[in-house]
This record gives C-alpha cells, structure tokens and sequence, in this order.
C-alpha cells in the first residue's frame, strides 16, 4: 500500500512538473514581396551574413534585407562598382566573412565599406563562349580559395592571388546499354 502511494505521488509531481514547463517555441516566418523592396520575386540564393543581414539573389539583382527594409544592388551600365550581372544566382560567405556573389555575369565581392563590387573573371578567353562566367555554385575549400561551379567547367579561385583554375572532365563516350566498360 505504501508503494501505491508513493507512486501515485511521484506521478502527480511528474505530471505537475511538466504543466510548469516552458511552452514550446514556434517559427515565426515573414513574407517578403517586391511590394516589401525585393528586386524580383524569383530568389535563387538565400545567405546570412556575419552582420545579421540577409541577402536574397534573383533575376533582377541582389536585395540586402535588414529586417526592416530592403537595400537593392543591380547592373548599371558603365558604372565599373555595380554588380556584374543582374541574374545573381548563388551567395556564399566564407570563412572571413567576406560575402562573394555568383552571377550569370562572373564573380563579385561586395565590399561594404564602399557598398560596391569587385569583379572577378577568368583569365581564359571567350573562344569557348562565355559559360565560364555563369556561376551556378560556390564552395569554400576550407582555406583561401573557393570551388565554383559553372556553365562550361569547374573552376578553383585563390582568394589572395585572385587567379583562376580551370578543369574539364573529358566526355565520357557512350556504351550500349548493358554493355561494360
């Protein structure tokens, strides 16, 4: 009996407990439009800086949202500091915080201090088209460089030297199907 009462009252204790505890947090999600600032609705590349800012690429720009308004970053022709291309792609912040940019146009560094970009393009020239400078993803490579992916190959730019290198995997030749090696 007194076993029966000793966990009737452990139960009533547990059960009191967990009345007492804090509620669950819920995700609070903000809708943001072109009607709130963003330069186009199609985002394609969300990243959070080390300020807290988030940025959202699309197919007309890049938008800085501060959580509570939006600051937009386009093209302006013949004006050297604006982004390389409109149609931005892929963000990625690296391990210095440094936020980079894949357009459709090359590679941009936003400087804030100066709220411009610093574009970075391979040396290789056009004769293959300009695929090189679609930039579909970014990686860091856990030192001072970074892994980008684009339209004609996968490239590897050193930070600190600014230069590019470049390799293309030979098409591989088809097999009947079924068919080995």
């Amino acid at each position: 009996m007194a076993f029966l009462r000793r966990a009737a009252l452990l139960l009533c204790c547990l059960l009191c407990a967990g009345s007492q505890a804090a509620p669950t947090r819920s995700l609070r999600f903000e809708h943001l439009s072109v009607e709130h600032g963003l330069a186009q609705e199609s985002v394609l590349a969300i990243v959070q800086d080390r300020d807290g800012f988030m940025w959202f690429g699309s197919q007309g720009g890049l938008s800085r949202y501060d959580g509570y308004r939006m600051t937009n970053y386009r093209n302006r022709t013949n004006a050297p500091g604006s982004l390389a291309d409109n149609w931005v792609r892929v963000l990625h912040v690296d391990h210095a915080g440094k936020l980079w940019i894949g357009t459709d146009g090359g590679l941009d560094r936003f400087d804030p201090s100066t709220q411009s970009f610093t574009h970075f393009l391979p040396d290789e020239a056009a004769k293959r088209g300009n695929g090189n400078r679609h930039v579909r993803a970014i990686v860091g490579d856990g030192e001072q460089g970074l892994w980008l992916a684009t339209s004609d190959g996968l490239q590897h730019f050193d930070t600190a030297t600014g230069k590019f290198t470049t390799t293309r995997s030979a098409r591989l030749r088809s097999t009947p199907a079924g068919a080995c090696g």
